[in-house]
């Protein structure tokens, strides 16, 4: 069964909670910190920024693969109407849009962090009600 967008959204996903583990283990290496923050709060703030990242990746990447194995089942609703199309792809397009400013708004501006984390639970909730509408009215 040949899986239409999921691959590209976790992959995606995947990629970023690799390169914030990637920063996490510079800064330990730079600040010679082996276990826990050490009293950090740089490095405090790296972890969480990467654990929170690998959290939400995580929703994110089974909710884009449930969407995507409703759009291949095909009975007896066909998910190629473009509304479900736009609003699945959509949300999970803000999802990942939102986990990578979420992950840069940590090192730069804590209002994009802030905005980044209400976009991934609009992402979350709306993936999650398009799913839900599907499963019910089809």
């Amino acid at each position: 069964m040949l899986l239409w967008h999921s691959p590209f959204y976790v992959a995606a996903l995947m990629l970023l909670v690799v390169g914030l583990a990637l920063h996490v283990t510079l800064l330990r290496m730079k600040k010679k910190i082996t276990l826990g923050d050490g009293g950090d709060a740089e490095l405090l703030r790296a972890i969480r920024r990467h654990g929170n990242t690998f959290e939400h990746a995580v929703v994110l990447s089974i909710l884009a693969l449930v969407f995507d194995l409703l759009r291949k089942q095909n009975a007896p609703f066909d998910l190629s109407d473009l509304n479900w199309r736009i609003a699945g792809e959509g949300f999970l397009s803000l999802g990942v849009a939102a986990r990578i400013a979420f992950a840069l708004g940590g090192f730069r501006a804590a209002k994009v962090h802030q905005l980044a984390a209400a976009a991934t639970y609009l992402s979350e909730l709306g993936i999650s009600t398009v799913i839900l509408a599907i499963a019910i009215f089809y």
